[in-house]
C-alpha cells in the first residue's frame, strides 16, 4: 500500500512541477499571492520553510497541503495493506482525476492564450470546474487507501472551506461574460 501511495502521490507531484513549467496557472505564479512553483523547485526543505515563513498565504497553503501527508503517515504507522481491489479502484480513480485536472488546465491555458472569455466547450461543457473535480478524484484516491476516517474528512473540510468558496468566487467573476446565463443553466458547479 505504501508503494502504491508513493507511486500515485509521487507522480502527481512530478506532474505538477512539469505542468508549472509547461503551462503555468497564473493564480499560482503571482508574487505575494501564493506559492510560486518556479521559486520552490530546486530548494531544500529548510529553504522552503524559510521562504514560507516570510509569506502568510504560502504558509496557509503549505499547512493545508501538509495535512495530506497524514495519508502516508497513517499507512506506514498502522502498516496498512489495503486489499488489491481498493488499490485497483484508487489507481483507476487517480488516473481519471489526473486526466481531468491536467487536461482541463491545459485547455484553459491554451484557450486563454488565444482568446479571453468564457470557456464553455470540451471539458468545461458540463462542469464549470473540471480541474477541481480532477483534484477531488486524485485526493479522494489518496485518502481511500489509508483506510482511516481522518483523510476523507480532512478532504471534505478542504472542499467545503477552500474549494467551494473559490469555485463560487470564480462563478461570480465569469458571470460578467456574454453567454453566462445559458452556460450556467446547462453546466454544474462541480459534477457534470
Amino acid at each position: 500500500t505504501a508503494w502504491a501511495y508513493f507511486g500515485m502521490h509521487g507522480s502527481y507531484g512530478l506532474l505538477w512541477v512539469m505542468k508549472s513549467m509547461v503551462f503555468p496557472d497564473a493564480a499560482w505564479e503571482r508574487p505575494n499571492k501564493s506559492i510560486m512553483m518556479k521559486d520552490i523547485v530546486g530548494m531544500n526543505v529548510m529553504d522552503i520553510l524559510a521562504w514560507l515563513a516570510g509569506r502568510g498565504t504560502g504558509l496557509v497553503i503549505f499547512s493545508s497541503l501538509a495535512v495530506y501527508w497524514s495519508n502516508i503517515y497513517l499507512i506506514c504507522k498502522n502498516k496498512i495493506e489495503a486489499p488489491a481491489w481498493v488499490l485497483g479502484v484508487a489507481s483507476f480513480v487517480y488516473s481519471l482525476g489526473v486526466f481531468l485536472h491536467f487536461s482541463s488546465d491545459m485547455q484553459k491555458h491554451v484557450r486563454l492564450m488565444h482568446k479571453r472569455g468564457l470557456i464553455t466547450d470540451m471539458l468545461f461543457s458540463r462542469t464549470r470546474n473540471p480541474n477541481y473535480l480532477g483534484e477531488l478524484l486524485i485526493y479522494g484516491s489518496f485518502s481511500s487507501i489509508a483506510l482511516h476516517p481522518f483523510p476523507p474528512l480532512y478532504l471534505l473540510l478542504n472542499v467545503l472551506c477552500l474549494w467551494l468558496p473559490n469555485m463560487l468566487s470564480k462563478d461570480k467573476s465569469i458571470s460578467r461574460h456574454a453567454g453566462w446565463e445559458e452556460y450556467s443553466a446547462r453546466s454544474w458547479l462541480l459534477f457534470p
